[in-house]
């Protein structure tokens, strides 16, 4: 090894040449940058923790080369983790080539903001459409440029129009959308095949007539027959019938009913209020704290069937406790829709009942924007207004809520 640092192009110009082996000069002090001397080449390393890293032959460029060198010094106190030969040869960035791999990556972004109810439904959709792509497609194929549009079509047609569910080849559709956005935005591709709709997703409000309603209900006008044949039919210590009742009379989804807990009600204020990320409000993850609550005022129908219950399973969590649904400690969510689809001859179901609520309460002169809260629908929440509008409009909720139970009663509910 040399005993003097060289400095510049003009003193390795000065080396003496060698006939045999090689010889190591030091290029600069506190640099860590070396010159190799063979009998036919000179080539720089540099070597940061004892470890040499070749940097290409000396090409009257020492200068460039100690810049480059000072750069890397402070990248490698910077990553002091990773290999230090990586400043001059980056890790080429991964290339999500597969459909598969996009997907995983989006996937972890899609599960942050949606609900589990969500993501559960989603997952069993795109396993369909992997399989059907196959795990290796390229996501290059999707570039409309490529025939993506045509791969869509092809996808919606063998899926789901060959078999007339139109309504699940449009939804499918949209799901890809999401992705190939995502896609977008990571440069992964440049265009997204999935905005375009097939012309066959029309046919799907044209065969509305010929298929059964997916949330069935009766109208306002025969909710009194209805009333009078559940009190006729149900028991008063029934806990199933119970359930019915107070899903009909707190108009919120039967998933938040039977997870009733005593301690959410407040005798002081009369009011419910449900935790944000009860199963049956549709929060997203991130959409925690007494913000997003939903607070169902009580009446005195509501307090008289909490009454009967307290009887039963006033010393339990749930209101609805129930030690025969496995793993839950209380009814299973679908109990009250099966109730209510024997009672009405499945022309009532339990998500249905909601749109008997608004019809109702319409009828009763409730205004609109009242009448969402009440049902713990978030459209107040949308849009550039949605930002600001806080208000809970609690005392207006009470008295559409008191109109409500107390006509289900006059109209023949018993309680």
């Amino acid at each position: 090894m040399g005993k003097i640092y060289l400095e510049n192009d003009h003193s390795i110009k000065q080396l003496l040449p060698i006939t045999i082996g090689r010889e190591t000069h030091k290029i600069s002090k506190g640099s860590n940058l070396f010159l190799k001397q063979t009998p036919t080449s000179m080539r720089f390393i540099w070597r940061p923790k004892g470890k040499d890293i070749p940097l290409g032959v000396w090409n009257n460029n020492t200068h460039e080369m100690l810049v480059q060198v000072k750069k890397a010094k402070q990248w490698v106190k910077k990553n002091p983790d990773k290999d230090p030969a990586l400043f001059f040869k980056p890790e080429p960035e991964k290339n999500y080539q597969s459909l598969h791999d996009a997907w995983s990556i989006y996937w972890k972004y899609y599960c942050l903001k949606s609900s589990d109810d969500t993501i559960r439904d989603r997952r069993n959709k795109w396993k369909i459409l992997l399989d059907y792509y196959g795990k290796n497609r390229p996501i290059k194929d999707f570039e409309i440029a490529n025939g993506g549009k045509k791969l869509i079509r092809q996808m919606q047609e063998k899926l789901f129009f060959d078999r007339r569910v139109y309504s699940e080849g449009k939804r499918n559709r949209s799901i890809m959308k999401g992705l190939f956005e995502y896609a977008i935005h990571k440069e992964w591709i440049d265009s997204n095949p999935a905005i375009f709709a097939h012309p066959d997703e029309a046919l799907n409000e044209a065969l509305k007539h010929t298929r059964k309603e997916r949330n069935q209900h009766i109208k306002w006008k025969e909710v009194e027959y209805l009333l009078s044949s559940i009190s006729d039919n149900f028991s008063d210590y029934n806990l199933s019938d119970l359930a019915t009742k107070a899903h009909m009379l707190m108009a919120i989804r039967s998933a938040v009913i039977v997870r009733l807990q005593w301690s959410w009600y407040d005798k002081e204020e009369d009011l419910w209020t449900i935790p944000a990320q009860t199963p049956g409000l549709k929060n997203l993850k991130h959409q925690v704290g007494k913000e997003y609550d939903h607070k169902i005022p009580s009446t005195p129908e509501i307090n008289r069937l909490m009454e009967i219950l307290r009887e039963i399973n006033g010393s339990k969590k749930h209101v609805f406790h129930s030690s025969y649904e496995g793993k839950n400690p209380h009814l299973g969510e679908g109990i009250i829709n099966d109730q209510l689809m024997e009672i009405s001859g499945k022309r009532q179901s339990g998500h249905g009942w909601r749109d008997v609520f608004v019809e109702g309460t319409q009828v009763g002169g409730h205004k609109q924007f009242i009448i969402d809260r009440c049902i713990g629908h978030k459209s107040h929440k949308q849009g550039s207004w949605g930002h600001y509008d806080e208000g809970e409009f609690l005392p207006e909720r009470k008295k559409c809520m008191e109109w409500w139970t107390k006509e289900l009663v006059d109209k023949g509910l018993k309680i």
